[in-house]
């Protein structure tokens, strides 16, 4: 589960995953809580793991542009 808050109440993706992976798809980049817990195959589900996961800065490759005149020199 994916949310804005550490207490889950602004949830932006919630799945399962038989693997362990995370294929969270549409999820704008930014500050987000992951919340796992494990599911027996009785079902019986523990507690929930919390932890911030901080977005990486976007790069601005447009800036790149201004270097272009250089390369015509």
């Amino acid at each position: 589960m994916l949310s804005r808050d550490a207490e889950r109440k602004a949830v932006v993706w919630q799945g399962s995953s038989p693997d362990g992976r995370l294929h969270a798809t549409g999820v704008k980049p930014a500050a987000v809580y992951l919340a796992a817990r494990l599911v027996e195959a009785d079902g019986t589900a523990g507690p929930y793991a919390t932890r911030l996961i901080e977005a990486p800065p976007r790069f601005h490759w447009e800036w790149l542009l201004l270097l272009l005149p250089l390369l015509a020199m």
